[in-house]
């Protein structure tokens, strides 16, 4: 499991389309019995260019899996791609660690 901060969609191609809007899903088991088991952790809108763009998710979240909707699209052109899909975040343990450093520096100041 990792905790998903944020999200690289990039599109390399010339003669293609660019996506615009899209949305993530995420869940802990798949396939997923119902679609209850989707967490919605937004959606975004990407700029008409080429490259890599980023994404900050409003709220990070634990997730397995991830599903993207591609919504919607930028130009005309018959193919709408996405060349590559980067997912950041940390896993279980670093989260653990994280809070841990949180959890003894607020010790301290009380202190």
């Amino acid at each position: 499991d990792i905790l998903v901060k944020q999200i690289k969609l990039s599109n390399y191609e010339r003669y293609s389309s660019h996506v615009r809007e899209f949305q993530i899903l995420a869940s802990q088991e798949y396939p997923a019995p119902t679609a209850e088991y989707w967490a919605d952790l937004g959606v975004y809108e990407a700029k008409s260019k080429s490259g890599e763009q980023a994404f900050e998710l409003k709220e990070p979240a634990w997730a397995r899996y991830l599903k993207f909707r591609f919504l919607s699209h930028y130009g005309k052109e018959h193919y709408c791609t996405v060349s590559q899909i980067k997912v950041h975040g940390s896993t279980m343990l670093q989260g653990f660690h994280e809070q841990w450093i949180e959890s003894e520096k607020k010790g301290r100041e009380l202190s």
